[in-house]
């Protein structure tokens, strides 16, 4: 399966979910769809995963730091062949899932821990971390980076979905971030800004290698990426589309490229 018709199954699990559980964070779940077919697609996929042993110790790592993007996870692992797409909805800690979301930028700290660990032991897996723009507003993600640079550790790649919104609105309108790939860089850190809606580039992206640096990807997307109403709009951080809105997403996703 290729990585556009992987990101649209995605896509249409999470407003399927999103309505079914009146569930937040639907425009995180469609930002990040892209992203998250690039790494778990069955047809090369970036991270290597055997959904038959989940568990497995030569596994490669992902975290999801942005928790409220949950639904497009669980539909990427179901759509991977984790657990069975029927049960979409009914776990609460699915197979394939490395740690439970977490708050803003607590997962960044855990995915360096595991990055460490797999470098003091010799072991030749990777972590790969996926957060949000907004948490580099807090002091945590800049701590962990700090850790990260001095450990020299290059199986790390930090994915930053960079869509440009959180919550109440504009990044800028809270806590102005920019030069974001500059002041990433000034902490002894590889960087790449990337279209997060560009499978073929964020999978070179992914294989760019950086000797003894933590990689960091500045991937470029829309909130709401693929249901025209939801583009772009904070208000869909936190709704839940009804019946209506509901099939004129699925009809939306189900005729265009998303």
């Amino acid at each position: 399966m290729r990585a556009n018709e992987f990101a649209r199954r995605i896509r249409q699990h999470s407003v399927r979910l999103a309505h079914q559980l009146q569930a937040p964070g639907i425009g995180s779940a469609l930002s990040i769809a892209d992203l998250l077919a690039v790494l778990y697609a069955p047809e090369g996929g970036w991270l290597r995963l055997d959904p038959a042993r989940p568990r497995e110790p030569s596994r490669d790592r992902f975290l999801l730091s942005k928790a409220h993007a949950g639904l497009a996870l669980q539909a990427a692992l179901a759509e991977r062949g984790f657990f069975p797409v029927q049960e979409l909805g009914r776990r609460a800690q699915p197979p394939g899932l490395e740690c439970p979301p977490c708050s803003p930028a607590l997962a960044l700290p855990l995915a360096v821990g595991k990055a460490l660990a797999a470098k003091r032991s010799g072991a030749y897996w990777r972590t790969v971390v996926l957060c949000g723009d907004g948490e580099w507003q807090c002091g945590a993600a800049w701590e962990a980076l700090l850790c990260a640079a001095q450990h020299s550790l290059e199986g790390l790649t930090i994915v930053i979905d960079a869509n440009g919104l959180q919550g109440l609105g504009p990044l800028d309108g809270a806590l102005r971030l920019d030069p974001l790939d500059a002041k990433l860089r000034s902490f002894g850190v590889a960087v790449l800004d990337v279209d997060g809606h560009h499978p073929a580039r964020l999978r070179a992206a992914l294989d760019h290698a950086h000797p003894n640096q933590p990689l960091v990807l500045i991937a470029h997307t829309t909130k709401g990426k693929g249901v025209s109403f939801m583009e772009d709009s904070v208000s869909w951080h936190h709704r839940a589309p009804n019946a209506e809105q509901l099939a004129q997403a699925l009809a939306e996703l189900e005729g265009g490229d998303a």
